[in-house]
């Protein structure tokens, strides 16, 4: 079976280290006055935010373990990622960073964190 990942689109334009793990994220204004963030959600910001910081931690190829997700950003429902597909703020991918189709249901199985 092959893995899904999460991937944030454009990582690369706003997160300027390739050589070494920052211990930040970079949040440019232009994020804060795009229309995907005006218009989602409280709950899809925190989540978009706390998927940035997955990005950082795993070189922008984040398990898609809806569970894990939960556990790392500290929310108490299922988090809701198709908003931010449908937003094209996050893409998945397969292990071979094929572009996956976002109409297939993502894991809710426990994973080892990495």
């Amino acid at each position: 079976m092959t893995k899904t990942y999460i991937r944030v689109k454009n990582w690369d334009e706003y997160q300027h280290y390739k050589d070494r793990h920052a211990p930040w994220i970079k949040f440019y204004g232009n994020m804060l006055t795009s229309e995907w963030w005006i218009m989602g959600s409280d709950d899809s910001k925190l989540l978009a935010i706390c998927i940035m910081a997955l990005a950082q931690r795993n070189d922008n190829k984040i398990p898609a373990d809806i569970e894990y997700i939960k556990r790392f950003s500290h929310i108490s429902s299922t988090p809701d990622i198709q908003s931010l597909i449908d937003s094209q703020f996050i893409e998945l991918i397969d292990e071979n960073e094929v572009v996956q189709d976002a109409s297939k249901e993502l894991s809710t199985s426990k994973q080892s964190a990495p």
